[in-house]
């Protein structure tokens, strides 16, 4: 392989995974307008790459209401049209150590 093509194939793959991040990052900032808005419950402490971490009373009432609700958004509400599916994971954890296995 040559250098000329070598750079062309590194171009092609960047070029094809600009969309799918910028993709997911419009989806992920989507999800947090929404939450800021409709669920005001909801805290988002911080946005890593296609992660949020927020903080919520899971004492409350209304708390497996908004994750399911949250639930909706990511995987079916985002308004874009995908291929495959989006999967969303959610971790009910008391620290960020407990997130991160």
């Amino acid at each position: 392989m040559t250098f000329a093509d070598d750079n062309r194939w590194k171009t092609e793959r960047q070029a094809a995974n600009a969309v799918i991040q910028g993709s997911a990052a419009d989806i992920v900032q989507e999800a947090m307008v929404v939450i800021a808005r409709d669920i005001p419950e909801v805290e988002i402490i911080a946005a890593v790459h296609d992660e949020l971490l927020m903080e919520a009373d899971p004492n409350a009432d209304a708390f497996q209401d908004e994750l399911v609700e949250i639930r909706y958004f990511a995987e079916r509400g985002h308004g874009f049209e995908l291929s495959l599916p989006l999967i969303f994971e959610p971790r009910v954890i008391d620290t960020w150590a407990e997130g991160k296995d």
